[in-house]
């Protein structure tokens, strides 16, 4: 687990196999928790889910104090609250969409296929997507070392939908983002992401 943890982390060397699912990837394949390489959990999650992973976590990283007050381990509601911050905690939220969001006849598309359905037109902007005939889970991952803030343009109707007849959700901090014509207006921060829940109107 611990062995090699802090070596430089690149997006052109991370070609592993992984046998099972759902898994998650030991913090090992990240450069977050070591001093020399001064990368957070929350950093290292712009990478991990573009891998179509999660990072492993602690029971107290996914259930709610608020929800089992016996539970003692200690919880992390005032880290999930931090949103997308460094210091945050996205853990529960992820694990939350990826339990509502219907898996059936689900598709993944990875960033290297995307562009035929999403452009960001950065090669520091990543974009995947997990879609099913009603749902779609849209993660943007920025490894820019400035704060992102603009077009994403999204193929509706290659996407299976019509951007007048849906809503989307920000996983994490639960903010309503309007879909347009050609696409959504985005901020993500610096080496962080964004992750959306796109569904059809009530």
């Amino acid at each position: 687990h611990h062995c090699g943890e802090g070596s430089t982390l690149t997006r052109d060397i991370l070609i592993p196999k992984f046998y099972g699912y759902p898994f998650g990837i030991p913090v090992s394949f990240t450069r977050w928790n070591n001093p020399v390489y001064p990368e957070t959990r929350m950093n290292s999650w712009r990478f991990v889910l573009q891998c179509d992973s999660t990072i492993k976590a602690h029971p107290s990283m996914i259930i709610s104090g608020a929800l089992l007050p016996g539970y003692k381990g200690g919880c992390r509601e005032n880290y999930i609250r931090k949103g997308y911050d460094i210091n945050g905690e996205a853990v529960y939220k992820i694990w939350q969409t990826y339990k509502k969001y219907n898996w059936n006849d689900s598709k993944w598309i990875p960033a290297w296929k995307v562009k035929d359905y999403i452009e960001t037109y950065d090669q520091d902007i990543w974009a995947c997507i997990h879609k099913n005939p009603k749902e779609a889970i849209i993660t943007i991952s920025s490894f820019k070392e400035e704060d992102f803030n603009g077009k994403i343009k999204i193929y509706w109707e290659k996407l299976g939908f019509d951007y007048s007849k849906i809503k989307i959700i920000d996983c994490i901090t639960d903010e309503e983002i309007k879909p347009e014509k050609d696409g959504i207006i985005l901020n993500v921060k610096s080496n962080l992401f964004r992750m959306l829940f796109l569904t059809f109107k009530n």
